[in-house]
């Protein structure tokens, strides 16, 4: 018995300690907007919140823009008077989708929908600039994002004006932490097995 309780603590504890690779679809045909913000529920208590911003240097200005969805994906609606089309581009003013999540996570990969070959991205890890003129792969490939890509908070910059396309998927390694009342619960369980395992003695 003993054996059994010490085997279910392990596995309890150490079973939270393993990364579940995870990917999440932001195309939705039935449910388009164009909102400030919007939470995205990925599962395993994990949301990511998407938000956008832009800049523009003649004269040089920044603001908030307006997150865009369709059945391509999210895109940045930065309301320039330039011909903004809705996707993350860099046509005048320069756009970028942030995702922020309520935990960390580490990006792999991403998928771009309306990327053709001249399409590249800027990718940014809270503050950091990680690399700039990726090419965004076309025909709905994934396109990688390197190793070590960990943090809350992330951005999907255009900084050209032929730079078009929609973030479509994203791949992520994410690690669950069980909530303290679970483990709790599941402690006092065990306990209560161990009790009665000694009576029964």
């Amino acid at each position: 018995m003993k054996k059994f309780l010490l085997v279910s603590l392990f596995l309890v504890f150490t079973s939270s300690a393993y990364a579940t690779t995870m990917s999440y679809d932001f195309s939705n045909p039935a449910t388009p907007f164009r909102l400030l913000s919007n939470t995205f529920d990925l599962g395993s208590g994990l949301e990511v919140t998407a938000t956008a911003s832009w800049v523009k240097h003649d004269p040089y200005g920044t603001g908030s823009g307006w997150v865009t969805r369709n059945a391509n994906g999210l895109g940045v609606d930065n309301d320039s008077w330039y011909s903004d089309n809705h996707q993350i581009d860099g046509n005048g003013w320069e756009d970028t989708l942030w995702l922020t999540f309520n935990d960390t996570v580490s990006l792999t990969d991403a998928m771009f929908r309306n990327a053709d070959g001249n399409d590249d991205f800027d990718f940014i890890i809270g503050n950091s600039w990680v690399f700039q003129d990726h090419d965004a792969k076309p025909g709905r490939k994934w396109t990688s994002l390197g190793a070590n890509r960990t943090g809350t908070v992330f951005g999907f910059r255009a900084n050209q004006p032929n730079d078009n396309f929609r973030l479509e998927k994203l791949k992520f390694d994410y690690t669950p932490v069980p909530e303290p009342a679970t483990m709790l619960l599941f402690g006092l369980g065990l306990l209560g097995l161990a009790g009665v395992s000694r009576r029964k003695k």
